[in-house]
């Protein structure tokens, strides 16, 4: 609603000369008044024996085109007029208007900072300041960070069977590895900066840094590395890729390092429904556990569908693939998660999901007869509340219900998670 608020303010200042404008029947005052013919012949009156007269009439079709309420085709009108006449100041002013009411802020940004650093009208100027803060997403670097406290019923992933078979002879579980319940604490910041390439192009460098600690008194958890994206945003699409990289380090040493590529596509398939799809692909090495190496596939397809404004439901798609140096560890996993988040009246906010995962290793299991399978169950909820902020903190609280079921008795466990947490960005 902001959007089309801050456009109807900005209506005010279509581009007809002052003096034309300020007498009666101009095409302004025909326009604002819906004589849309009325504003057509006046302007083919004005602008008789002007070179440009063309270019006025077809930007006075893409105004009309936002007074019936049809802002695609008026940005195409807009794109058009700029084709063949770069510095036509009026139409890259409205197109940036129009871009953000469609919501590609990104590059209703770039035409209005172009507008900003060529013109010499202080109206139009002052119009493209107020596009570009308005466009929250338009600052070129800044800092999230993210607070969680997580108590968990079983903080080890462990089993709570006292022993398991293993070709046909009982094994004790080690108690260091059974199901014990605890909590954690993760602090992370994520540092970023991007650039504008172009309309439809950007490129984002960032850094993020995560560090869990465990309430047992165990080494901190460290997890941290860099990647840069490259975007081509649209008000219907959105596609990434860029590389990046990944260190895990626990008590001093390094347990993992991941290199390799992401990326996302998102397109909106109509006003209400939408898909997107993410993955990266990434070689892995453990140092010490040689056999560990490999390479990783992991990512998600989803479906979106905007019931109405406060209501979405999803349909997920998770997967994952590694490939290790052993065959009893390269695995497939495919799930399926439906989810519904829920903006109530007041500003209250939850979001609900249930899943499912099917996890199939390749090799038999070292001294099984069968390979593992597992089957993952998940139910999770949260809640936040648009009028609850802890400074310029958004808080948040997730309970989450794990059912790991698994052939090799090792894997079985249950747990009952949750997580308070804070997240802001600057």
């Amino acid at each position: 609603m902001f959007r089309y608020i801050f456009v109807a303010l900005l209506a005010a200042l279509i581009a007809a000369p002052e003096d034309a404008a300020a007498k009666p029947g101009a095409p302004r005052d025909l326009l604002n008044a819906g004589d849309f013919d009325g504003a057509r012949a006046a302007l083919t009156q004005l602008t008789a024996g002007d070179p440009q007269a063309g270019l006025h009439r077809l930007f006075l079709e893409g105004l009309i085109l936002i007074h019936q309420s049809n802002p695609r085709a008026a940005a195409t009108v807009f794109r058009k007029i700029l084709a063949v006449a770069p510095d036509y100041e009026p139409a890259r002013r409205e197109l940036s208007a129009t871009l953000f009411v469609l919501g590609d802020a990104d590059a209703a940004r770039f035409h209005a900072e172009h507008l900003m650093a060529l013109t010499s009208d202080d109206r139009i100027r002052a119009t493209a300041q107020a596009i570009v803060n308005a466009s929250q997403s338009g600052k070129p670097a800044g800092v999230a960070l993210r607070f969680a406290l997580q108590p968990s019923s079983n903080i080890s992933k462990g089993t709570a069977l006292d022993e398991v078979i293993i070709g046909g002879l009982p094994f004790k579980i080690d108690p260091a590895s059974k199901a014990a319940s605890g909590s954690a604490v993760i602090i992370g910041a994520t540092l970023w900066r991007r650039w504008q390439l172009s309309e439809e192009w950007t490129g984002t460098a960032s850094l993020g840094l995560d560090a869990k600690l465990s309430s047992s008194g165990g080494p901190t958890e460290l997890t941290f590395g860099p990647r840069f994206d490259f975007v081509y945003g649209t008000a219907n699409t959105r596609f990434s890729f860029g590389p990046g990289m990944e260190f895990k380090r626990q008590g001093g040493e390094t347990l993992r390092r991941r290199i390799g590529v992401n990326t996302s596509f998102q397109r909106r398939l109509s006003d209400r429904l939408s898909f997107d799809v993410s993955a990266m692909v990434m070689q892995q090495k453990y140092p010490g556990q040689s056999h560990r190496d490999g390479w990783i596939v992991d990512g998600r397809l989803r479906l979106s569908q905007v019931v109405t404004p406060s209501l979405r439901l999803y349909l997920s798609v998770p997967f994952e693939i590694e490939k290790t140096g052993r065959a009893h560890l390269d695995h497939r996993a495919l799930g399926v998660t439906l989810g519904a988040d829920k903006l109530w009246q007041g500003g209250l906010y939850t979001g609900i999901s249930a899943g499912f995962e099917a996890d199939r290793y390749a090799g038999l299991y070292p001294g099984l007869a069968h390979a593992r399978r597992d089957r993952v169950q998940t139910l999770s909820l949260s809640l936040r509340h648009s009028k609850l902020n802890i400074g310029k903190f958004t808080p948040e609280v997730t309970y989450s219900f794990t059912k790991h079921r698994s052939n090799v008795g090792f894997f079985d466990h249950k747990s009952h998670d949750l997580s308070i947490g804070l997240s802001s960005q600057f």
